[in-house]
């Protein structure tokens, strides 16, 4: 019976030390502006009080829907080269923010390889980016990557680009950028094949009637 009370003990005081190494990384991988939009996406249960914005357009760049999206040159994944948003104009390009440790990036992305195959004779691909800052090391998204056999491009952004110009408050997170570099649809949270294809299809009728 001491046995068994010793060992619950363990396990427990093992889990608490868990968390809070997690909770530490994760948090000190946020910029302060993040963390603030994080915990207010908490605060309103999951909802971001900007979700819910309108199309507007504008030269201004930005990730909301209706601004220019923030331009980027990042590391591929398998050292061939670098990724930049604008090697993509003239597609719409559906930009996928994950993470290796992420439970609903890991069901997503055999949606988006799916849609990859399905679509690729349409003018429309898929870019993932990995969060290499939030990750516990680049091998773990590496391994994922390949687990996947993930065919589109993959950037790595190393120095938490992307989280902050594009305001990653949780994964994954998706953005629909049209084929004049502006950013139609911003998307948090998991999509399955049908809400990926309903989102590419709304995303051609806003920029047809833009």
């Amino acid at each position: 019976m001491k046995n068994k009370r010793s060992i619950i003990i363990t396990l427990a005081a093992l889990i608490i030390t868990s968390y809070v190494i997690y909770d530490h990384f994760f948090t000190s991988t946020v910029s302060d502006g993040n963390q603030q939009r994080l915990e207010e996406y908490l605060a309103n249960d999951g909802l971001d009080p900007r979700e819910k914005e309108e199309y507007i357009e504008s030269d201004e760049y930005g990730a909301y829907p209706g601004r220019m999206a923030p331009p980027f040159s990042l590391p591929s994944w398998d050292d061939t080269g670098d990724i930049q948003l604008s090697d993509y104009l003239g597609n719409f390009v559906i930009v996928n923010a994950w993470a290796s440790w992420c439970g609903p990036c890991r069901d997503e992305i055999p949606y988006l390889i799916d849609f990859h195959e399905n679509y690729s004779d349409e003018n429309v691909v898929v870019l993932g980016v990995n969060m290499t800052t939030t990750e516990a090391s680049e091998s773990r998204a590496i391994t994922f990557i390949n687990e996947f056999n993930i065919p589109y491009d993959i950037a790595m952004d190393f120095d938490g680009l992307m989280l902050q110009e594009y305001e990653i408050i949780s994964m994954p997170m998706t953005f629909v950028v049209d084929p004049e570099g502006r950013i139609v649809i911003r998307k948090l949270g998991y999509m399955d094949y049908d809400m990926i294809v309903e989102m590419y299809k709304e995303a051609i009728e806003i920029y047809r009637e833009a």
